[in-house]
C-alpha cells in the first residue's frame, strides 16, 4: 500500500450531481492507495438539493463514507474546512474539491513526491486555469487580497488540492470565517514547522453546480462575487494580521 492510512476530505453545499460522481471515484482512489481508508464529507442541513440524502445512501452502503455535519448556526467555507480537520482519523488527509476541478489521480504524484522528500504537506498548484474570464478575474482579486498580507508566491491559496499528516492538527486552531480559511490553514503548517513541497496539478472545469462565492444579478450577465463573502474575507485577513503581527513570508 502506498500510504498507511489515508482520509479524503471534501466539502459539499448543494452538490448532489457533484457527489453522485466523484465519492465512487474517490472510494476507487482511495482503495488504491491504502487498505485503511475514510471518505470524510463535510455537509450542511441547509443544501437546498439531495446532496445530503444521497451521502447517506452512500454511507448506508460503505461504512468508510462519512458524511459529518456541520454544527447548527455554523456556515461557509471557513467554518466548514476548519470542522473537516477535526473529524478525520487517518495518518494522511488528502484535501480537495467534489466538483471535479481537480484529477484525483494526481494523488499518486503527491505521494511519491511525500515519500521522495519525507515532506509533512503537498500542495499542488493549479496548472492552466480552467475557468470563465469573470472567475479569473475573480480570482486574481482574491489572490491579491490574500497577497497583501501573506507574501508567498510559490503557493496557490485557492487551490483545493493538498496531501498532509493529520499530526499537524493537533495543534491547530483556525478562525477564518472565509476562504481564507485554507490560506490561514497553510501558514499555520508552515508555523508548526511542516516540511512544504509545492507540485502543479492540471486544472479542470467545474463538472457541474456554481461555487457559494458567485451571483449573477438580473440585467447584469456577468458573475459577480457576493460581497457578504468578501467582506468577511477582509475581516478575515485584518484579525490574522493582528494576531501574527507581521507579514508572513514564506
Amino acid at each position: 500500500m502506498l500510504l498507511p492510512s489515508l482520509s479524503i476530505l471534501c466539502l459539499a453545499y448543494n452538490e448532489e450531481e457533484n457527489v453522485r460522481w466523484a465519492v465512487p471515484q474517490l472510494v476507487a482512489l482511495a482503495e488504491k492507495t491504502t487498505d485503511d481508508y475514510e471518505i470524510v464529507v463535510v455537509t450542511n442541513p441547509a443544501s437546498k438539493d439531495q446532496t445530503n440524502a444521497v451521502l447517506a445512501e452512500m454511507a448506508a452502503a460503505n461504512p468508510r463514507v462519512r458524511p459529518v455535519h456541520q454544527p447548527p448556526g455554523s456556515r461557509g467555507y471557513g467554518p466548514a474546512f476548519a470542522f473537516g480537520l477535526t473529524q478525520v482519523r487517518k495518518e494522511f488527509v488528502f484535501h480537495t474539491d467534489i466538483d471535479g476541478q481537480f484529477l484525483f489521480d494526481d494523488l499518486f504524484r503527491a505521494i511519491e513526491i511525500q515519500r521522495t522528500t519525507n515532506a509533512d504537506f503537498v500542495h499542488f498548484n493549479r496548472h492552466r486555469r480552467k475557468d470563465p474570464l469573470e472567475r479569473k478575474i475573480i480570482g486574481l482579486g482574491f489572490k491579491s487580497l490574500v497577497h497583501l498580507f501573506y507574501k508567498c508566491p510559490v503557493w496557490d491559496f485557492d487551490s483545493a488540492f493538498n496531501l498532509f499528516r493529520t499530526s499537524f492538527l493537533q495543534n491547530m486552531t483556525l478562525h477564518s470565517t472565509s476562504g481564507l480559511a485554507v490560506p490561514e490553514f497553510m501558514i499555520r503548517m508552515s508555523q508548526l514547522g511542516a516540511k512544504v513541497v509545492t507540485g502543479k496539478t492540471e486544472h479542470q472545469p467545474r463538472r457541474a453546480g456554481k461555487p457559494v462565492w458567485e451571483v449573477k444579478p438580473g440585467g447584469v450577465g456577468i458573475i459577480l462575487p457576493d460581497l457578504n463573502i468578501v467582506k468577511k474575507c477582509l475581516e478575515d485577513i485584518w484579525r490574522q494580521r493582528r494576531a501574527l503581527g507581521s507579514r508572513f513570508s514564506c
